[in-house]
């Protein structure tokens, strides 16, 4: 075939049209090295803005540990220029924690504590959702669980496991209530008072509180034959529920329970 000769226009045409497409793809080259260089410079400040962050939050920490112990201190001075003679650590820890715990009147019966939560049931509750702060909690552990130690080693309960459901019923706030009732650190019921008054009269005092909620614990897991499983079940549903419910099941009795389940797992594990 013979070669086709294409006008000289044509060539011009094609010579501008690969320049055109050499600027193109040199100006995407350019645009591109931009792009990497800008993402560069994008993770690095990003990098920099969590190195800044994290130190940011340790220096937070350090600085609340430093204002726990600088308002513990204060607190302490405060106890000892009110009552005009020097108090010990230990003495200001059992201040502060009996003042995290109801006001309430020496003697009362558990009949006089059911009417009192009743009649001031909306009040106490509302309270109760407030909660304490952190450096209560810490304060209540070292003074009730110094008490809690000792009933438990009276009745040679385990110490840890009281210190999980207590944890889990209260989270150490000596005025908690619940929706139905339960009242204190252990969250007595008031079906409980009655049985309870042998040896303790007012849940609303935390020390009784404790008293009652070992006992409570101890008997269970007598009832249970030292099943610990079952034993933090009947504290939370009743011992009359788990009877049932394992009566029913059999070995399969937590299976088929899946709230005393989740309570279970919750204090116990697994």
């Amino acid at each position: 075939m013979p070669k086709r000769n294409l006008p000289k226009k044509s060539y011009k045409a094609r010579a501008i049209g690969m320049i055109g497409a050499s600027i193109t793809m040199g100006a995407l080259t350019v645009a591109s090295v931009k792009h990497g260089i800008n993402e560069t410079i994008r993770l690095k400040q990003d990098r920099q803005r969590f190195e800044q962050k994290m130190q940011q939050s340790h220096k937070k920490f350090t600085n609340s540990k430093i204002q726990i112990e600088k308002q513990r201190q204060k607190e302490i001075q405060d106890y000892r220029l009110k009552s005009n003679k020097k108090i010990s650590y230990e003495e200001s820890i059992k201040l502060k924690a009996q003042a995290s715990a109801f006001k309430i009147k020496p003697g009362m019966s558990f009949v006089q504590v059911e009417e009192f939560v009743k009649k001031n049931f909306d009040h106490l509750r509302s309270n109760s959702k407030k909660g304490i702060s952190r450096t209560q909690v810490e304060i209540n552990k070292k003074y009730y669980g110094g008490i809690l130690k000792k009933e438990c080693e009276k009745y040679d309960f385990d110490y840890s496991l009281a210190v999980k459901i207590l944890e889990g019923e209260s989270s150490w706030n000596p005025k908690a209530i619940s929706s139905k009732g339960a009242v204190g650190l252990f969250q007595i019921m008031p079906d409980n008072y009655v049985r309870s008054k042998k040896y303790a009269h007012n849940p609303l005092d935390p020390e009784q509180n404790i008293k009652m909620g070992v006992k409570i614990l101890n008997n269970n897991l007598k009832l249970f034959n030292g099943d610990v499983r079952k034993t933090v079940a009947a504290y939370n549903y009743g011992s009359n529920a788990v009877i049932r419910i394992v009566k029913k099941y059999g070995v399969n009795w937590e299976q088929n329970s899946f709230g005393m389940h989740r309570y279970v797992k919750k204090i116990v594990g697994k």
